[in-house]
């Protein structure tokens, strides 16, 4: 395992973002951000959320909208809850987001976000009718 995979583990989200917020060098700032794409990985949440802005964004990274939509679609796909739902299908339909809207790759993914949605939502209306 690399080093960011062993400490990925052992710091919260928290914890690296005050770190990339005042690095006391550029190495620890680097070694930070790379901790915190491990965690994104490894599916946190919170890093993940963290990742899709600093994509949109471009801080600690290259802006990048795409890479960006495809944290806040793995944090809905994690949760399935109405407002993740909702906050990546309103970045992609957001005009001007630097997402080509015939993106096939990423019209993709939101298509299989929204059939896990609806299974999700369709088991849990079903699951309440029973009680």
């Amino acid at each position: 395992r690399s080093p960011a995979a062993q400490l990925a583990g052992n710091m919260s989200t928290r914890e690296i973002m005050a770190i990339l917020e005042h690095p006391n060098s550029d190495q620890q700032r680097n070694q930070a951000l790379a901790i915190l794409k491990t965690k994104a990985l490894q599916h946190d949440e919170d890093a993940m959320q963290v990742m899709a802005y600093f994509y949109h964004q471009g801080k600690h990274v290259e802006r990048n909208p795409k890479q960006a939509l495809y944290y806040l679609i793995a944090v809905a796909k994690q949760k399935l809850d109405e407002d993740s739902f909702n906050t990546a299908m309103d970045f992609f339909a957001e005009p001007g987001n630097g997402i080509h809207p015939e993106d096939k790759e990423a019209e993709q993914w939101l298509l299989e976000l929204a059939s896990r949605y609806d299974q999700a939502t369709t088991q849990a209306a079903s699951q309440a009718e029973m009680t």
